[in-house]
């Protein structure tokens, strides 16, 4: 079954659409995502980068440095850095 998500930022400037299904949804608790969110958690999905698509609106890039050692990069969206995108250096 091939599945299509469209979403956005809540300002509605910047609109995104993932084609196909999925490859993991989860609640992430790090430190970083809590800091974000403001909560506990923040629930993300995982998919391919070859099936999203940017339909309106410009990301912003954001680094976090992880306790790890590790770089955080992401693509925020909007006024709110809705995370559209996140990888790990």
């Amino acid at each position: 079954m091939n599945t299509t998500f469209e979403g956005g930022c809540l300002c509605g400037v910047n609109r995104d659409r993932i084609s196909g299904n999925p490859l993991s949804v989860y609640a992430c608790h790090c430190i970083d995502c809590q800091r974000r969110t403001g909560s506990a958690f923040a629930l993300s999905m995982l998919a391919r980068s070859a099936s999203m698509e940017l339909t309106s609106g410009q990301p912003v890039a954001y680094r976090a440095a992880l306790s790890d050692g590790r770089t955080k990069v992401a693509n925020v969206q909007g006024l709110w850095h809705a995370s559209m995108g996140d990888a790990t250096e």
